[in-house]
């Protein structure tokens, strides 16, 4: 088994943080919830996350308010690769299983 941390022990002595990707297969809310204290003390980080909605769609839709109710912005990134605005009421009405989303102050 390999060791794991958590984001707040990596980022303890840096001085900057950008960007944080989560695929957590399921677990996205209890990984936002841990990371808290590291978004605030770097308010201007980026997050990629994967959603996966299969697992329970309204607590999905749950979870996407209290992202936003913290300040960050749902942004879809599209296949394509475009990143455009989305609510999070939409997300649970499309049939798709996986979401990749930017999510930025």
């Amino acid at each position: 088994m390999m060791p794991t941390t958590d984001l707040s022990n990596l980022c303890a002595s840096g001085p900057r943080l950008d960007l944080v990707k989560i695929d957590a297969e399921g677990a996205e809310a209890r990984v936002w919830e841990g990371m808290q204290q590291t978004l605030k003390r770097f308010p201007h980080a980026a997050v990629v996350l994967e959603l996966h909605l299969q697992r329970d769609p309204p607590q999905a839709v749950g979870f996407l308010h209290e992202i936003e109710r913290t300040g960050f912005a749902l942004r879809l990134i599209s296949y394509e690769g475009d990143v455009v605005p989305i609510g999070p009421d939409t997300i649970p009405a499309r049939p798709q299983e996986h979401w990749s989303l930017w999510l930025q102050r």
